[in-house]
Formats: structure tokens, sequence, C-alpha cells
């Protein structure tokens, strides 16, 4: 599997659109306990690369009581991190078009994925927003936008975050050689919508990792091993 930067991971695992995009007025209450599905486009650009190379890719982050799921449509993977009442984190990726999945207990996860929930559940960490100024805040129709901006790493970043739901609106990361720009698509607060996804993935057939080594004859558990998904 091809790894995250350490830079991203921060962000990650640490946007410009219409007010008309997205169905925030439908949802009324503290945003910060409400379900939602947010899609992004991220785009990376690479000055040594042609524009023809540099293809945008999409990230649907699914929020819902104590998981969080990260949806990677291009890949056909989604990624459901389960907070636990110890406050360890639990892994299952999904594969989705083979509706099966690899579980990966707290102690199985390496130490980058172990990120804090912040980073889980509203793709930035705490760490990076203690980095960053805040500069204003615009009370829009449904929500209030602040405008962050600072560096990190050397790299120049600006910031829109839609304070109520605790979502990136829009991101954009500036580097000597690449840049990263995230923007928000749509957002729903549609309960039925969000927990019958998470549904579907809990009826996804699933293995432990631990039991990997014993199955290693399945044809998908050993197609995923060929591909790197998993590793031992």
């Amino acid at each position: 599997m091809k790894k995250i930067s350490t830079f991203m991971f921060l962000l990650l695992s640490h946007l410009l659109m219409s007010p008309m995009a997205w169905s925030a007025c439908a949802v009324s209450g503290d945003w910060a306990d409400n379900p939602v599905k947010a899609q992004y486009s991220i785009m990376q650009s690479d000055k040594s690369h042609s524009a023809s190379e540099q293809k945008p890719m999409d990230l649907i982050l699914w929020r819902y009581k104590n998981q969080v799921a990260h949806q990677y449509p291009q890949r056909q993977i989604s990624e459901v991190w389960y907070q636990q009442k110890n406050h360890q984190i639990k892994l299952t990726r999904h594969f989705d078009v083979k509706q099966k999945g690899i579980e990966y207990q707290a102690g199985e996860i390496n130490h980058q994925d172990k990120a804090d929930w912040g980073v889980k559940s509203h793709l930035i960490s705490k760490l990076l927003f203690s980095q960053l100024n805040l500069n204003r805040q615009v009370q829009g129709e449904c929500d209030t936008v602040h405008y962050y901006s600072g560096t990190q790493e050397g790299k120049t970043v600006e910031l829109r975050w839609l304070a109520g739901q605790k979502l990136i609106q829009y991101l954009h990361i500036s580097g000597q050689q690449t840049s990263q720009t995230w923007q928000l698509v749509r957002s729903s607060h549609h309960l039925q919508t969000i927990a019958g996804q998470f549904n579907r993935w809990d009826n996804y057939h699933t293995t432990d990792y631990a039991d990997i080594g014993d199955n290693e004859s399945d044809p998908f558990l050993a197609q995923m091993i060929h591909q790197g998904f998993v590793g031992h």
C-alpha cells in the first residue's frame, strides 16, 4: 500500500465551496454530536510532473457515534476506525468490491496509525491547529467559517474550518516543489444514509489480522498479501 507522507499524516493522520452545496441547515443541535458524510476532492501538484499526470483523489469522511470511516472510492477501500471505552482505537480495513475486511486490534496497528482521535474524526490534528493563526471569522447562513493560516515543516498552510460541524471546508498546503488542495464538495447529515453505510460494512465478512497466517490459502487473503495490503 502506498504510504502517506509524514506531513500529510499530521493533516490526515493530524475544500472552497458554495454555501448552497451542502445540507448543513437541515440539522439542529450540536454539530459535534451529529453523524456526517463529507466528500472531499484532493489535488496534489508536483512541479516535476505535467498537469495531465496529476488527477484529483476523492475521500469520503463518515462519522457515526464512536466510529469514523475514511472511504477511498478510487481504490475501493474503506478504513473504519472504532474508539473503545478505554480510548484505544481498532481498525477494520474493508475491500468494498469483495465485501470483505481485515480487523486490526489496537496492538496490531502501527504507531503512525495511532494518531489522536481528532485526526480520524476531523482529518486534522490538535498539533496543526496549535501552529496556525486564526485570522478572521465569517458567519454564514448555516455555520461559522474560521480562516487560519501558518506554516508547518517549511510549508505554507491555509485552512478554512467549519467551526460548528468541525469539518475542513478548504485546505491548501504549499511547498517549494509540491502543493495539495483539499476541497469539501458536499456534506450530508442524513441519519439513515450514514447508519446504513456503517451497517453494510458491519455485514462484510472479516478476518482477524492475527488469524491471517492460518488462512493464507484463502484466495482473497492471498491476493491482499501479494498486493502488499497485508504484511506479517
